[in-house]
């Protein structure tokens, strides 16, 4: 395939317009872009092939409330360590869009994973959760190629969760 200045203007533009999406419609997102999306992870840098990343779709109510719930209350603790205007300024952030988000992907990295055979990671064993984040961000730039957007959240208790 040979790449043209138009593909490099449309990484551009999709580089550009990555960013944190916190803001969301509430219209489902159809099914074959998601799946289009889920596949594009596979194309993602991975240690020794081993593609580490777990994503789990999130559909309960019940489950997507109490992951608002956990990120509710780590984001009170983290608003705790600010003091005065500090504080109130991390309290006007919008740090997640949880509750008007239509799709919650739970990503995570099997430590162990029999794909690869260890290849690459005997020495450095956080390469898989470098690959699980190479995913995520496939995901994401995907994400944008569809016009979506993603929103990734760490204010969350990863144990509870």
């Amino acid at each position: 395939m040979e790449l043209t200045q138009d593909h490099r203007d449309a990484l551009q533009d999709i580089l550009l317009w990555r960013r944190d999406v916190r803001h969301f419609l509430p219209d489902p997102l159809p099914q074959d872009v998601l799946d289009r999306l889920r596949k594009a992870m596979d194309f993602a840098p991975s240690v020794g092939n081993a593609r580490p990343w777990r994503v789990l779709h999130v559909k309960s109510t019940a489950r997507r409330e109490a992951v608002i719930e956990n990120f509710e209350a780590a984001n009170a603790k983290a608003a705790e360590n600010y003091q005065g205007d500090q504080r109130t300024a991390y309290n006007a952030l919008k740090l997640a869009g949880l509750r008007e988000a239509p799709v919650h992907l739970a990503i995570f990295t099997e430590t162990e994973p029999e794909a690869g055979h260890g290849l690459g990671r005997q020495t450095m064993p956080e390469m898989l959760s470098y690959s699980t984040v190479a995913a995520i961000h496939t995901l994401w730039l995907a994400a944008r190629a569809e016009t979506h957007g993603v929103g990734w959240v760490s204010i969350l208790d990863p144990g509870t969760v």
